[in-house]
């Protein structure tokens, strides 16, 4: 394998040709109660749990856990980490060795047995990938030559993870930079996407030497076979390419298909576009029959949700549809150096237009947008997150935003509302590396700016593929009164060392909290601003008072610091 492999000068090394680098100048321009005494081992488990701050309640999913995936994987910089379909993986590439002897490597993490297998990458293989596209069964991963950034002829690529071997399955006999080859001689073909039945499609170009190329939607099976054409759309898109960043790849880029396999959704940069307001936009193609692309959106319609004193004009970067097929969720920036911008807009895959999830144009200045704050003490600049991605359940958007001082995750459901996405988790690891790229998985894992979240559907209901929380997994939910007490007492013994005989229940009342803290607020937490039935339980062990809060049918927890209920 050549010298500039796998993930080498990941960020010094941009070749592009004539037609790529007039793109880039296209998008260039363009009243509580006085505090109990501390159980013995209480005070030390609620340190210990931390990290890990949950909201209950109406929220469409709980955030049960945080953990770098460095952490995880015990790897330095997992560059293009990426979780499998089901959530038993996640998949990196590296480079080992020194100097001129590094050797790029693609790397398989197994969460169930914590081990990490490393592969060399192939020989013939140039560059590093942009992607790595997990199939559905998690046997194997596809992904290409980066054909944008590397200008390297792009093949698409399988490695199989049981036989550890990689595929190249259009191979064209050219490897390596395509600048000055001949046209007609080769051909691009990248961002394979795989079906829900285990195919990939994918796109292909090949340029004609005018500065235009062919551009088509193919098919393969990655047993074997030739690809198949689904569409030519070369008259309706002559000369285009679907242009991307390593370092700007969100959500699922800029090619995506839709989970019933019957459209891609694509922010395609017409590179020959003459009206600027056109040169990047939206699009939709069905992958069967011979219907036109339809347009959902152009480079104007983003500009919608942005405030006026905003320097750079927001463009799409990224998107992801929903779990129905019914929408697609773009994430859009400016990428503005000194106060940067970022819009989640979504949009019906029958068309209506772009709706923000949050709309900035009414914000008055900048320091409206990064000083000034709401009622949950939040600056409409933690409204812009860094990175986003559609939750396992399909439904929800997940916004992470980072501030240096305050970093957490925003839910939003889909279609938007009109409400402000909810605050539903704050993270303590506020220095963590801003990174653009996600991914999720069906157990309920979503990878976001190089952090491992952990979800799960709230307590009484079921999410398609989304792992159970461990409450749900112990049959404890739904618990009556009496059980909830039994279960706060059982929990006062342990923590304070005594004998159930010990405790005294002094009262038990049915109340409603005013928000998602179940009237036991952490300082400076952010919490869902929706009302919660629950219990507020009074126990007593000699002099000492004791404080058990819940959700109702939910199993309590001591609070040290208890705030009333709504009166």
């Amino acid at each position: 394998m050549s010298q500039n492999n796998w993930i080498s000068n990941i960020a010094g090394q941009r070749r592009f040709p004539t037609f790529i680098l007039m793109a880039i100048v296209v998008l260039v321009l363009a009243a509580c109660a006085a505090p109990p005494p501390t159980p013995p081992a209480a005070e030390e488990a609620a340190t210990e749990s931390a990290a890990v701050q949950e909201y209950m309640g109406t929220l469409p999913l709980n955030i049960t856990s945080e953990q770098r995936i460095a952490d995880v994987v015990d790897a330095n910089q997992p560059a293009l980490a990426t979780l499998s379909s089901t959530g038993a993986h996640v998949a990196w590439v590296q480079s080992e060795g020194a100097l001129w002897n590094r050797e790029g490597q693609l790397c398989i993490y197994t969460f169930d047995t914590g081990t990490t297998v490393c592969v060399d990458g192939p020989e013939t293989y140039e560059g590093y990938p942009y992607d790595l596209a997990w199939s559905p069964d998690d046997s194997m991963i596809a992904f290409s030559e980066n054909p944008i950034q590397l200008a390297y002829e792009s093949d698409i690529w399988i490695y199989d993870v049981a036989a550890q071997t990689f595929t190249d399955l259009t191979d064209d006999g050219v490897t390596g930079g395509y600048t000055g080859l001949d046209a007609g001689t080769y051909a691009l073909d990248y961002f394979p996407m795989w079906t829900a039945d285990g195919q990939i499609n994918f796109w292909r170009s090949e340029p004609q030497g005018d500065e235009t190329a062919t551009f088509g939607l193919y098919t393969l099976d990655p047993t074997g076979g030739d690809p198949a054409l689904l569409r030519d759309l070369t008259g309706d898109f002559p000369g285009e390419f679907l242009l991307f960043n390593t370092e700007e790849y969100y959500m699922d880029g800029v090619s995506a298909l839709a989970p019933d396999g019957s459209k891609v959704a694509m922010i395609l940069t017409r590179l020959l576009a003459t009206d600027p307001d056109n040169a990047v936009g939206l699009w939709l193609v069905d992958t069967s029959g011979d219907g036109p692309p339809t347009q959902l959106a152009d480079s104007v319609a983003f500009q919608a949700a942005q405030p006026s004193w905003s320097g750079l004009p927001v463009r799409p970067l990224g998107l992801s549809w929903t779990g129905d097929s019914a929408g697609v969720v773009v994430f859009a920036g400016n990428n503005d150096p000194q106060i940067p911008v970022t819009v989640i807009y979504y949009t019906a895959a029958d068309g209506g237009g772009l709706t923000p999830v949050v709309d900035f144009s009414d914000v008055p200045d900048s320091e409206a947008y990064t000083s000034a704050t709401n009622e949950l003490g939040l600056s409409m600049r933690y409204y812009a997150p860094w990175s986003a991605a559609v939750a396992p359940d399909g439904n929800t958007v997940l916004m992470y935003t980072n501030l240096g001082n305050l970093a957490g995750i925003l839910m939003a459901g889909m279609p938007p509302t009109g409400d402000m996405p909810a605050p539903a988790y704050r993270s303590d690891d506020t220095s963590a590396e801003i990174i653009a790229r996600s991914s999720r998985s069906a157990d309920g894992k979503v990878l976001l700016s190089g952090i491992l979240f952990q979800t799960s559907a709230p307590a009484g209901d079921e999410a398609d593929g989304s792992e159970q929380t461990g409450q749900e997994e112990s049959g404890m939910t739904d618990l009556t009164v009496d059980e909830t007490v039994e279960l706060a007492r059982a929990d006062l013994a342990a923590q304070a060392n005594v004998s159930p005989d010990a405790i005294e229940t002094v009262d038990v009342q049915e109340v409603t909290w005013p928000d998602a803290s179940l009237g036991c607020p952490e300082p400076d937490m952010m919490y869902a601003q929706v009302l919660q039935d629950g219990l507020q339980i009074q126990l007593q062990v000699g002099e000492d008072t004791y404080y058990y809060h819940s959700a109702l049918g939910q199993p309590p927890f001591w609070c040290e610091n208890p705030a009333p209920p709504v009166e």
